[in-house]
């Protein structure tokens, strides 16, 4: 995961994707506390922080579910998702 990580601190839906915030918080989780994972994580907020709306929100595409691909668009998830990525990474950097 930490190998595709996008130049922009993000992660896309795949790799080589550019980078999204709904698909780098599900990354910030996963790699958030993984030790060596420091420089990646707070990469990953600044993206994050850099595209937060104005009123605090954030945007990003729509999500899929498979195994048949199966859009759906829940603006609201999308802030839920890089509020768990944030206090995850929060957790990480703060270290043991």
């Amino acid at each position: 995961l930490l190998e595709t990580q996008n130049r922009d601190g993000g992660w896309g839906h795949v790799p080589s994707d550019p980078s999204d915030p709904i698909s780098t918080a599900y990354a910030l989780i996963a790699v958030a506390r993984t030790p060596g994972a420091r420089v990646a994580t707070a990469r990953a907020v600044r993206h994050l922080l850099e595209r937060q709306r104005p009123d605090g929100g954030f945007t990003s595409r729509p999500d899929q579910a498979g195994p048949r691909p199966l859009a759906y668009h829940v603006p609201l998830l999308t802030d839920v998702c890089v509020l768990l990525g944030l206090n995850h990474a929060r957790a990480g950097l703060a270290g043991p």
